[in-house]
């Protein structure tokens, strides 16, 4: 009975004239990329955080330039939303312990200060977007970059720099900025 159904459809579409398989293709192309597209199987990929170490030796207004010209951090706060950060946070963590791991860096460093910045899972809505492995005033150092903003569904217009001493652990710098 099947191979019944399938001979007829098949008979079916090689009977229509040559305009007309042509507006059934069509139409059919059409169908499939908008069902891609809503299924966002064809969307843009989102961005992803980034850790980079370097031998840049950073002062609070050099540092600060610095990261609002940041791709990764224009393009968070273009993309994400507070209402996405809450899922997607723990992800991205991971994300760039994994990447410090990688580069043969100290993630159990890293983990301890996504604790002390985060100390409740609900607040602050923010994701992080950028590590660097540098220098701050001559000391070595770690800077965090985070997206994050306040209200339930707002872009992650927002940016926090935070600069930790390798060694101690301490805050040598701490900055929110609004990105225009």
């Amino acid at each position: 009975m099947k191979k019944k159904q399938l001979t007829f459809r098949l008979e079916f579409i090689l009977s229509l004239s040559k305009y007309s398989r042509q507006a059934l293709t069509l139409i059919l192309t059409l169908f499939l990329t908008l069902f891609l597209f809503n299924c966002g199987c064809n969307a843009l990929p989102k961005p992803q955080p980034r850790f980079i170490s370097t031998n840049n030796n950073y002062s609070e207004e050099g540092l600060s330039e610095k990261v609002k010209k940041l791709e990764e951090v224009k393009k968070f706060s273009s993309t994400y939303t507070t209402k996405e950060s809450q899922g997607l946070r723990d992800k991205m963590e991971n994300q760039l312990l994994g990447q410090l791991e990688k580069e043969k860096e100290k993630p159990d460093e890293i983990r301890d200060i996504f604790s002390s910045i985060h100390p409740s899972p609900t607040w602050p809505k923010a994701l992080p977007s950028y590590i660097e492995k540098a220098k701050f005033e001559n000391k070595d150092c770690w800077i965090i970059v985070e997206n994050w903003g306040t209200s339930e569904d707002e872009k992650l217009i927002r940016i926090r720099i935070w600069v930790f001493e390798q060694n101690t652990l301490q805050v040598l710098f701490a900055q929110s900025l609004i990105l225009k």
